[in-house]
């Protein structure tokens, strides 16, 4: 199973690709399809992949919905979740790389924070 934490912007998205590589990508349609192109060079389908990403306004639309009509996994967190966690951390960085890695751990290894994420988009 892969997890892939997203920090999302209006110009680009920060993207967790494991718990410690994170790539950045145009918040564009050129964007996301390099985006899913990397996806599929690191072996991840939409059969075992789900993607994490914090509603962010309107910025995360255009790409939930171009990977929802491709058939992968998305869900779409309250950024008060990732706030908690980033808050109850030890060391209370801040910054979009960052954040990214809070989703993908948060999406990887929270059971208890998994069931509270607001399932927005889910497979077509």
């Amino acid at each position: 199973m892969h997890w892939i934490g997203i920090d999302m912007s209006k110009s680009s998205f920060h993207t967790a690709l494991d718990e410690k590589r994170v790539e950045v990508f145009k918040n564009t349609p050129e964007g996301i399809e390099r985006f899913v192109k990397t996806l599929v060079s690191l072996g991840c389908t939409t059969d075992d992949t789900t993607i994490g990403t914090e509603a962010t306004g309107v910025y995360h639309f255009l790409f939930c919905e171009t990977l929802r009509s491709r058939g992968w996994r998305v869900v779409v967190i309250n950024p008060l979740l990732s706030h908690k966690v980033i808050e109850s951390s030890l060391r209370r960085v801040k910054n979009d790389r960052h954040d990214a890695l809070v989703v993908h751990s948060g999406l990887t290894h929270s059971r208890q924070i998994k069931l509270v994420f607001s399932l927005l988009f889910a497979r077509g």
